[in-house]
């Protein structure tokens, strides 16, 4: 079971959302740059981060808390029903049934919404990103 909180999007001309990489799996895998950026601004606020690293679908970094190692996935799709592009970050956590059936899925839970909420701080306090809907 994947526990996925609702998508931030966002646009920033800073980020590469055009030039086709050699190394990307898929065409329009965009997003490593951003990966990049986030990494280090997550390391300011104090998680430790692995990634980015690639999938077929986008980029990835694993996010540590105290506890638990989460999910905060980037990628180019369409944001908020305004039909344009923009970059989009989401952060999951794997739940299994272990931890579901003892009650650490809510711990995990928690720990998800501390680093969502860290994105969005981090998004919100960029002057150079818009954050659509």
């Amino acid at each position: 079971m994947e526990n996925l909180l609702p998508s931030i999007f966002f646009k920033c001309n800073r980020f590469n959302s055009t030039v086709q990489r050699d190394y990307f799996i898929n065409p329009n895998s965009f997003g490593d740059d951003v990966g990049k950026w986030l990494r280090v601004e997550l390391e300011k606020v104090g998680f430790g981060v692995e990634g980015p690293d690639q999938e077929d679908w986008g980029w990835y970094l694993i996010v540590f808390d105290p506890g638990s190692s989460l999910s905060a996935s980037v990628n180019i799709g369409l944001g908020g029903g305004n039909e344009q592009e923009a970059f989009q970050i989401f952060v999951s956590s794997k739940i299994g049934l272990i931890s579901f059936i003892t009650g650490k899925s809510k711990v995990l839970l928690l720990h998800a919404n501390k680093v969502k909420a860290a994105v969005d701080d981090i998004l919100r306090n960029d002057s150079e990103i818009t954050l659509t809907d």
